[in-house]
């Protein structure tokens, strides 16, 4: 069995847990997660790429389960003093438009509340993701630190449609 069916079986056997069992909220955002990072791997190509593994992806419906970009509402935040969206779970990054521009968020090691790096792709101690309207450059380290400060929550949520809106600022939390 190749990587990528092995990837593909384990995403499967989520998707039914999800499905079948009476789970406890932390258990379910625990798979839910897995399942996003799995999802995530397999569409980027993380796994083999052999044409013989025989997997035929209509068969691994947990990686449809990811949501478009276009599809969720985000929190509206400034990063560094400009614009930004931030979503708490993964997207699937082909769903976004051109002109939006999206990273993943690291959460720190001993506080899932904190945001601690900006990076291309993140699979351990996923945070969420950002979307902005230009890109970030991002160092040959991987990531970018984000420091007390960087990301100021405006108090009101957005999609990609009106991203930055007309909408003033209810309040800003700075973090």
């Amino acid at each position: 069995m190749t990587p990528r069916e092995k990837a593909a079986r384990r995403a499967i056997e989520i998707e039914e847990k999800l499905e079948s069992e009476t789970l406890t909220a932390q258990k379910r955002n625990i798979l839910e997660r897995e399942l996003g990072t799995i999802c995530d791997n397999i569409a980027e190509g993380c796994y083999s790429n052999d044409p013989d593994d025989g997997i035929n992806w209509s068969d691994c419906p947990g990686i449809y389960t990811v949501p478009k970009a276009n599809h969720v509402e985000f929190e509206a935040v400034k990063y560094k003093g400009e614009y930004a969206l931030i979503y708490d779970g993964r997207l699937n990054r082909s769903t976004v438009p051109d002109g939006f521009f999206m990273y993943d968020i690291r959460h720190a090691d001993e506080d899932w509340d904190k945001p601690s790096t900006i990076e291309k792709s993140v699979t351990v101690n996923f945070y969420g993701s950002i979307i902005l309207g230009h890109t970030l450059d991002i160092p040959e380290c991987g990531y970018l630190n984000i420091a007390e400060g960087d990301i100021s929550w405006l108090g009101y949520r957005a999609t990609l449609a009106d991203p930055w809106g007309d909408i003033e600022p209810i309040m800003e939390q700075k973090m």
